[in-house]
């Protein structure tokens, strides 16, 4: 059988080395991991016949592999972010070795299929760019490598150094195609939507926060999700994460406003505003949270916070790409009144739809009635919301062509938070107000046994901020209690236990993440020794095992009483020839159990004669007529 063509090892060891190189630009110990794994690949593709250290080598990193495999299982059931990271890890540590032997079909196919799997494990915890380049360099690399394989394939395809520019050429070509992908998806998003939705769940969503835009309008129900995404230690009821300024037919666009905002950077990672102290809150986000780091509406401080983390003009914090992924905790102090940092009312805070304009301020003027001040027309509209209008998760989709809010407001009369809210905002400028939509998660459920307060995916809720009096007043018209978490109030006891196990776990994962190498190296040295100390202990245990007398050997003349009596009497395995003898004294056999106690008094004593005594139980045996037994 003829050996793989070099030029198509060497392509299916750069599509491993795709995912190993976007697993070291994680930073921290995933560095390390990524270029270990990609020297690995490296080295393993150009090995044709592996040395015996080679192959041990090899087996060891499959065995790595599938333990990364297992942790990344055990993550993925406690819901904790290093899932991706460690299935990535295992994947690689299971496809790289493969390299170290000849690639068949079935092989080459295998081991890019597992590339395939390690690459979508950092799908998350990569930025869109770095996936998609990544995906286009392992697509062409997989791509050259099926190539190179084939017998028909041009000379200069099979040699190793005519390999380079037809994988430029893939690699080309794929960047393209995913480059106008990305730019157009976005564009046809809603009919997209619209169009496949029957074929991936209906209609249906699942509630939660989005860092995108909102879409209204096109789904008829949103199922309650009870997955955990923050916890909260201290109090705090709206913890804001986007703001959204520009609507037109059912679409909410999302805003960051990056100029003007007044901040300070201090060397601690902290975010501090003028302003008078409050309350401290610490919250601790899960890998769902989403990328903000969510706080209320006037926060003043903010510490605890990934490097190069920002605040927008709308007083929204974000954190770097690398971490929106990744759980994280902060702190923040915040009070009543808004903080600087907060932009004030631009034009986009006043903008209608203009096909729809004139029906909104109409129906606003007709709301709020003789009232004159804003505050007081803002809390009439609130108001109105409260009589004829109902919450629910089970929505009429609007009919084609029609203002989703105006349909809420005028028809249907049944929606979800973003409804209630954003119909508020348009409203509120209909009156000349200025209004903005506010997303994030209300906090309300309370974990008596751990002391925090836990925050789900289906506590997502969007509410309004409105401009009252020189600052940003947060309005929320939706019906109280509609909120699943509202309802129930506080946690199980069952339920709040589970959440305790599950905290503890992440945090003793986060400080084995954050362990200096220093630390490593103590923690090795100590599982090392103790290792060591095991293995003494066995080893004397062992000795001194060694040292013990032998047991006596069956004495025969005792064995022979035992067979002769087994079917009258016989002797438990765990009873001492003492107490047989007694029992049999007490069954009437005395000559029997004066001979089982000769027997005692032969072995543990040395009493007596050996030779004369089995002659005694000869003659026993004989005079029961029963057959001779050679001992």
């Amino acid at each position: 059988m003829r050996p793989d063509p070099r030029a198509s090892r060497a392509a299916v060891g750069f599509a491993l080395e795709v995912p190993a190189l976007l697993l070291a630009l994680q930073g921290g110990s995933a560095t390390l991991v990524g270029l270990g794994l990609a020297v690995a690949a490296l080295a393993a593709a150009r090995v044709v016949r592996p040395a015996p250290l080679e192959s041990l080598l090899a087996a060891l990193g499959v065995h790595l592999g599938g333990l990364a495999l297992a942790l990344g299982a055990a993550f993925l059931l406690l819901d904790n972010a290093p899932f991706g990271v460690l299935w990535t890890v295992g994947v690689l540590g299971l496809a790289a070795p493969r390299l170290a032997w000849r690639l068949t079909p079935r092989t080459r196919a295998l081991v890019l299929f597992l590339g395939m799997l390690a690459l979508m494990g950092l799908g998350k915890a990569t930025s869109r760019a770095q996936f998609g380049l990544g995906t286009a360099a392992f697509l062409a690399a997989a791509l050259l490598a099926i190539l190179t394989a084939e017998r028909s394939a041009p000379a200069f395809l099979r040699h190793p150094q005519g390999a380079l520019l037809p994988m430029l050429a893939a690699f080309g070509l794929a960047g393209g195609v995913l480059a106008g992908l990305g730019v157009a998806l976005p564009a046809a998003e809603p009919a997209v939507v619209r169009a496949l939705g029957p074929l991936f769940g209906g209609d249906r969503a699942e509630s939660g926060f989005g860092d995108g835009d909102i879409h209204l309008g096109h789904l008829s129900e949103i199922v309650a999700s009870a997955t955990v995404v923050l916890r909260v230690h201290g109090e705090a009821d709206y913890l804001r994460g986007q703001v959204y300024a520009d609507y037109a037919r059912g679409r909410w666009r999302r805003r960051v406003l990056a100029s003007g905002e007044p901040r300070r950077i201090m060397e601690d990672n902290a975010l501090i505003f003028d302003g008078g102290r409050g309350p401290e809150v610490l919250i601790e986000a899960e890998p769902e949270a989403g990328a903000p780091l969510f706080a209320p509406l006037g926060t003043r401080r903010m510490t605890g916070m990934p490097a190069e983390s920002w605040v927008d003009g709308y007083g929204i914090f974000h954190v770097p790409i690398a971490f929106s992924t990744e759980p994280r905790t902060w702190r923040l102090e915040a009070v009543d009144e808004p903080p600087p940092p907060i932009a004030p009312p631009n034009p986009a805070d006043l903008g209608l739809p203009r096909p729809e304009a004139e029906r909104y301020r109409t129906l606003a003027r007709a709301w709020a009635g003789e009232h004159d001040a804003p505050l007081e027309q803002v809390d009439a509209l609130r108001r109105h919301f409260l009589r004829g209008y109902t919450y629910s998760l089970e929505l009429t989709p609007a009919p084609e062509g029609v203002d989703p809010i105006l349909f809420f407001l005028e028809e249907d009369r049944r929606g979800h938070c973003e409804y209630f809210a954003g119909a508020l905002v348009l409203l509120a400028r209909g009156l000349d107000i200025p209004a903005r939509l506010v997303s994030g998660y209300r906090v309300f459920e309370h974990n008596m046994a751990g002391g925090w307060y836990v925050v789900r995916q289906r506590d997502a809720h969007a509410w309004a901020e409105v401009w009252i009096d020189g600052g940003w007043r947060t309005v929320d018209p939706t019906p109280p209690g509609s909120l699943e978490g509202e309802q129930l109030g506080g946690m199980g006891w069952g339920p709040a236990q589970w959440d305790r196990f599950k905290r503890w776990v992440r945090s003793a994962a986060e400080r084995l993440a954050a362990l200096s190498t220093g630390e490593l190296v103590l923690i090795l040295f100590a599982i090392a020794a103790l290792i060591g100390l095991l293995v003494l202990l066995r080893r004397r245990q062992r000795q001194q095992v060694g040292r013990l007398p032998p047991p006596p050997p069956v004495f025969g003349p005792l064995a022979l009483l035992e067979n002769a009596l087994a079917r009258l009497e016989p002797r438990a395995p765990h009873e001492t020839p003492g107490r047989y003898a007694e029992r049999l004294h007490a069954a009437g056999q005395h000559e029997a159990a004066v001979l089982v106690e000769a027997c005692a008094a032969w072995l543990y004593g040395g009493v007596g004669d050996g030779a004369a005594l089995e002659a005694d139980v000869q003659r026993w045996l004989a005079s029961r007529s029963a057959p001779r037994l050679v001992s």
